[in-house]
């Protein structure tokens, strides 16, 4: 659901609980799709709540992520969400 933006106010707060305890915890899909998901949420969202925006990029800061195109795409949208 959070890839869809859909119940956010509920449903980050849990995933960022989830992601503080393993950052690549898997979803559905894959090891790490959890936290894809939650890079890719809608930029309005974290100008919103810059609170969960910085709870996030506290938790990316320090690691390598991995080198998926995709991923990489929704690191940068993330990281810029807040500037632009």
């Amino acid at each position: 659901m959070i890839g869809q933006n859909k119940s956010l106010k509920i449903l980050l707060p849990l995933a960022i609980k989830e992601l503080q305890r393993d950052l690549m915890a898997q979803g559905d899909y894959y090891p790490g799709d959890l936290l894809k998901a939650v890079l890719s949420v809608d930029p309005e969202h974290w100008k919103a709540c810059p609170n969960e925006h910085a709870a996030v990029r506290k938790l990316i800061s320090s690691v390598q992520l991995p080198g998926d195109p995709e991923f990489k795409k929704a690191a940068s949208r993330f990281l810029t969400a807040i500037t632009t």
